[in-house]
């Protein structure tokens, strides 16, 4: 049960600007209390509307709708997510089965960025799956908080309840990619070979093909795993079939890839997949694509080593004051969640042929030196602490690596 915060909620309920007949009944008395505060936000007056709807609770008004109400009145007013936040807290003491709450909850906490508020969205998405696991945009928004394994599991467990009481394809679906982005590789093959068991229906072939090609990757199954990721290109049938291999290749296309994927239709993205792997395949003739297998454990290396594991987004950091000297790697994200800077270089480029540190989750030193790059190569230093300066106190305490400087000699 949520607990409310008491950040003075009712401390500005005197004085409102309409008064309500003495004789009018309580439950008359805090519907039209209510109704005055929707007018007042309809009009643009989130302050007057704010007193209106702590009136209609403080006079009986169900306090599911009033409370969520004032959240929303809230909202519409400068530095005010945390007396949004308690509002919505004490909604879904009342009602804890709106689904809506739960996200505008999640949202606040998202938008509030740090310190606590990181778990709290969690929890908050937490319950919108177990109410709908498709409401809205949740699952992307989820997905754009750091990568926790343990957050990974608790969702697909809440998933398995909804499995349990009926074998949906799509639900199932979902639950192997968020096993197989927690590190999971093992628990999602087993339901993989459980959807076989369940589904016939040709649909759904196209996607089970990539996350059967990307698992058995991952469990040292190359060859199989191959086979199935590309025949899973070849079986799309609609949009939406191809998102998945998509996303494995849109941190490393250009702009002009990009646009060309976005105004395409299926058969023209699906032969840019197509292409791309094929124009890189160094051994055509050989049993699989030594690029997408070097590929795939790039992105399983850049998922867990170098995630980005503050609860605070790099954007935010920068805005606080860090430094971007203008590279890519801000933008750089792996199925929609943040990498630190490491990750960006990492997934274009795989490892360096020289390290300053001998570990690859250590910031510091690297250095490539391939033909094919500009210059036959480039270093960059990483250094620690979230690149921003808080005065004498230093550095952002974290544990990620940022992006420092671009050496113009060889090595630094």
């Amino acid at each position: 049960m949520i607990r409310a915060r008491s950040l003075g909620i009712f401390l500005t309920t005197s004085a409102l600007s309409l008064s309500v007949p003495a004789d009018a009944r309580p439950q008359d008395k805090a519907a039209e209390f209510f109704a005055r505060g929707q007018t007042e936000l309809a009009a643009g007056d989130a302050w007057t509307a704010r007193g209106h709807f702590e009136r209609a609770v403080r006079e009986g008004y169900p306090p599911g709708a009033g409370y969520r109400a004032l959240a929303e009145a809230y909202l519409r007013l400068d530095n005010r997510l945390f007396n949004a936040r308690d509002a919505l807290e004490l909604a879904l003491d009342a009602d804890s089965d709106d689904v809506a709450a739960w996200y505008l909850l999640a949202d606040i906490n998202l938008r509030l960025d740090g310190g606590d508020a990181d778990g709290r969205a969690r929890q908050a998405f937490h319950e919108v799956f177990r109410r709908d696991p498709f409401f809205r945009d949740a699952l992307e928004r989820w997905g754009r908080l750091y990568l926790d394994p343990a957050d990974q599991h608790a969702v697909a467990d809440i998933l398995e309840v909804w499995l349990a009481r009926r074998y949906d394809p799509e639900i199932a679906l979902l639950r192997i990619d968020v096993l197989f982005d927690g590190g999971f590789f093992t628990e999602s093959w087993k339901e993989i070979e459980r959807f076989r068991g369940e589904v016939k229906e040709e649909q759904y072939l196209s996607r089970l093909s990539y996350y059967s090609g990307v698992v058995e990757a991952a469990l040292g199954e190359e060859r199989g795993g191959g086979g199935y990721y590309f025949n899973g290109i070849a079986f799309a049938r609609a949009a939406e079939d191809l998102e998945p291999y998509y996303a494995d290749l849109e941190p490393l296309l250009s702009d002009a890839e990009r646009s060309a994927w976005e105004a395409g239709d299926l058969d023209h993205r699906r032969e840019l997949l197509l292409g791309w792997w094929n124009a890189r395949d160094p051994l055509p003739l050989s049993d699989v694509n030594e690029r997408w297998v070097e590929q795939q454990q790039r992105i399983r290396t850049a998922r867990e080593t170098f995630r980005w594991k503050k609860p605070i987004t790099k954007e935010k950091l920068v805005d606080l004051g860090g430094t971007d000297i203008g590279m890519p790697s801000i933008a750089i994200r792996l199925d929609g969640r943040p990498l630190d800077d490491r990750g960006a270089f990492y997934l274009r480029h795989g490892e360096p042929e020289d390290r300053g540190e001998p570990r690859t989750d250590e910031c510091g030193f690297w250095h490539y030196d391939r033909e094919q790059l500009p210059g036959g190569g480039f270093a960059v230093n990483f250094s620690d602490g979230g690149g921003v300066q808080f005065g004498a106190a230093g550095q952002f305490l974290g544990n990620d690596c940022t992006f420092s400087t671009v050496p113009t000699t060889p090595k630094g």
